[in-house]
């Protein structure tokens, strides 16, 4: 936003045409005095805070996924030993 209103001020002192300055100056009063926001279609504001939630959700659910998995072929390992010791046990008698 700032480097917007840098650029539109340089332009301004280039600028050749009277039109051309005019829409600058008008630009430049809607850089000054409105506030650019981006919303997910009216219901909530896409800003840093819900960037950092959005990420921080993420992040945590990868987490738990990465866990399951672990646990989940942790598992299968207990299994194939378990398998192992019957298959001795079978043996033996």
């Amino acid at each position: 936003m700032k480097k917007t209103g840098n650029i539109v001020h340089d332009l301004l002192n280039c600028a050749i045409g009277k039109e051309i300055k005019a829409e600058l100056k008008k630009f430049s009063f809607q850089l000054l005095h409105r506030k650019i926001q981006f919303t997910a279609n009216g219901y909530f504001m896409l800003d840093n805070t819900f960037l950092h939630s959005l990420i921080g959700t993420v992040v945590t659910y990868l987490v738990i996924f990465m866990q399951f998995q672990m646990g989940s072929s942790h598992s299968s390992i207990r299994q194939q030993c378990n398998y192992t010791e019957r298959d001795l046990k079978q043996e033996v008698e």
